[in-house]
C-alpha cells in the first residue's frame, strides 16, 4: 500500500458563510471572499497553503494530488503503464528524488508539467512511443540527472531551453533529433551522453560552459565542435567512431580520453599533453597507417592505460612515463609487436597483458621496480622468456602467470615480496622450478601463498 503523507495539507474551511462580495453562482472554497477560480492567484489575499508529499506517488493516487492545492512538493512519482493523464499534476513544482514516466503509450505530450521547475534525482523520460514534444517543461531549470530515451517521436528538445543544469548527467540516446536545440541554456553538466541520434553537429550546447565528461557514441558529426565555444573544462572524452572532423574543438585539455568503435584517425586537434588516462578500445577497422601510431604525450605520469584490440605496433608514444598510476592494460592487440616507449616505466597499479596473437617480448619493461595491484601475464602465445622483469621487486596484489610457453622464468629471482597469492597455471616450467623461485622469494614474502598447475 502507498504511503502518503500530508505533511502541510490545504487550510480547511472555516465555518462560515461566503462573503457577500462574491457573486451569484460562483464558490468560494476558501471563504475568503475571491472566487475558486482565483484562489492560487497573486490577487487572493489569503493564498492556500502548498501541499508537501513524502513517499511515492503512483496509480490512483496521482488523480487527486492537486486537488484543493495550490503547489505540490513531491519526493518521488512513478508515472508508468495506464497511470492517469499529467494534467493531474498541473499544481507540481519540485520532485525531491526521482520522478519516472515511463512507457507510457497514449502520452503525447508533457502537457500538466508546466509549473515543474525542478528535479533533485532522476528525472526519466523512457520508451514512451507516442511522445512528440517536451514543451510543457519550459518552467524546469535544474534537474540531477535527465534521461531521454526510446521516444521515437520526440525529433526536437524544444521545451527545454530553461534548463541550465544537470548536475550529475543528461543521457540522450536513441532519438530522431538531428540537432540539440533546446539546450540553448544548459552551462553545466555532470556527463553529456549523446549515444545513437542523427546529429550531424552539437548546435544548441553553445552556452555550455563546464563538462565532467562527455560520452559521443552511434552519431555522426560532420559539422565539428565549433558549438563547444563557451566550454571552459571537461575531464573525460569518449567517442565510438563517426566523428569526421575535430574543427572547433576548444583550447582546452581533456584528462581523460576514451576511443572505440570505427575511429580511424588520431583527434590531433584535441591538446592531450597532459591526458592522466588513455583508453582505446575495438578498433578492428584500423589500418596501421591510420592509426599506427599515437601522439606524444609530454605526461611522466599517467592514471590509466588500457589498449584493447588496436592495431597499434608499439607503444612509442608513452616514452617518458615513469608511472602509471591505476594500471596498463593490453589485451586482443593483434598488431602489437613490440613494448617500445615503456622503457621509463617504473611503477604501475595493475599491469595486464593478455595479448595472445600478439609476438612482443618484455624487454622493454627493463625499468619497472614495482607493480602495487595486480600482475596478470595471461595467453601470450610466443612469450619464451620473462627477460625484462629483471628489476621487478614487489607485486602488491596477486601474481598470476596463465597460458605461456615461458621455460625462463631467471628474470623473477629480483623479487623480494609478493602481497597477494601467486598462482602457475599451463605454463612451460616445471614444478621443480616454481619451488626453486618461491624458496628465493621466501614463502612468508608470498602472502597469499602459492599454487602451481601445468
Amino acid at each position: 500500500m502507498l504511503s502518503l503523507i500530508w505533511a502541510l495539507a490545504c487550510r480547511p474551511a472555516p465555518v462560515s458563510t461566503p462573503d457577500s462580495t462574491v457573486g451569484v453562482g460562483a464558490l468560494d472554497s476558501d471563504l475568503d471572499g475571491v472566487p475558486d477560480v482565483e484562489d492560487c492567484a497573486p490577487q487572493d489575499p489569503e493564498l492556500w497553503e502548498d501541499r508537501v508529499l513524502s513517499g511515492t506517488l503512483s496509480g490512483s493516487a496521482l488523480a487527486s494530488a492537486c486537488a484543493g492545492a495550490c503547489s505540490l512538493r513531491a519526493e518521488h512519482i512513478e508515472f508508468s503503464g495506464t497511470d492517469h493523464d499529467l494534467e493531474a499534476l498541473s499544481c507540481l513544482t519540485r520532485v525531491d528524488r526521482d520522478f519516472h514516466i515511463v512507457k507510457l503509450g497514449y502520452l503525447g505530450s508533457l502537457r500538466g508539467l508546466e509549473r515543474l521547475e525542478q528535479v533533485d534525482g532522476i528525472f526519466e523520460l523512457r520508451d514512451n512511443p507516442v511522445l512528440m514534444n517536451l514543451r510543457a517543461l519550459e518552467s524546469l531549470h535544474s534537474v540531477r540527472t535527465l534521461i531521454l530515451e526510446g521516444n521515437p517521436e520526440l525529433r526536437s528538445l524544444e521545451g527545454l531551453e530553461g534548463l541550465s543544469s544537470a548536475e550529475t548527467g543528461l543521457i540522450v540516446r536513441g532519438l530522431p533529433i538531428v540537432d540539440l536545440s533546446g539546450l540553448d541554456g544548459l552551462r553545466s553538466v555532470g556527463t553529456l551522453t549523446l549515444n545513437n541520434l542523427e546529429l550531424d553537429s552539437l548546435h544548441g550546447l553553445e552556452a555550455l560552459e563546464r563538462a565532467d565528461a562527455m560520452d559521443l557514441d552511434g552519431i555522426t558529426l560532420y559539422g565539428g565542435f565549433g558549438a563547444l565555444a563557451s566550454l571552459e573544462s571537461l575531464g573525460a572524452l569518449e567517442f565510438a567512431g563517426g566523428i569526421a572532423t575535430f574543427e572547433g574543438w576548444p583550447d582546452i585539455e581533456v584528462d581523460t580520453l576514451r576511443l572505440g568503435g570505427t575511429t580511424s584517425t588520431w583527434p590531433s586537434e584535441i591538446p592531450t599533453t597532459d591526458l592522466s588516462e588513455l583508453h582505446v578500445r575495438g578498433l578492428r577497422s584500423l589500418s596501421v597507417s591510420g592509426f599506427g601510431s599515437l601522439p606524444t604525450f609530454e605526461s611522466q605520469e599517467m592514471d590509466w592505460v588500457f589498449l584493447y584490440d588496436t592495431q597499434l605496433t608499439d607503444l612509442s608514444a608513452l616514452a617518458g612515463v615513469q608511472m602509471i598510476q591505476v594500471g596498463l592494460t593490453l589485451e586482443g592487440n593483434r598488431t602489437l609487436s613490440s613494448l617500445r616507449g615503456l622503457e621509463d616505466l617504473a611503477t604501475v597499479g595493475e599491469l595486464r597483458l593478455v595479448d595472445s596473437s600478439s609476438s612482443y617480448d618484455l624487454a622493454s619493461l627493463r625499468s619497472l621496480e614495482q607493480v602495487t595491484g595486480d600482475l596478470t601475464l595471461e595467453g601470450l602465445d610466443d612469450l619464451r622468456s620473462l627477460y625484462g622483469l629483471d628489476q621487478l621487486r614487489e607485486v602488491g596484489g596477486d601474481l598470476r602467470l596463465s597460458n605461456l610457453v615461458v621455460s625462463d622464468i631467471d628474470a623473477l629471482y629480483g623479487l623480494e615480496r609478493i602481497g597477494g597469492h601467486f598462482s602457475v597455471e599451463g605454463v612451460g616450467f616445471s614444478e621443480a622450478e616454481m619451488q626453486a623461485l618461491v624458496h628465493s622469494i621466501g614463502e612468508d614474502n608470498i602472502e597469499g601463498g602459492w599454487s602451481y598447475s601445468f
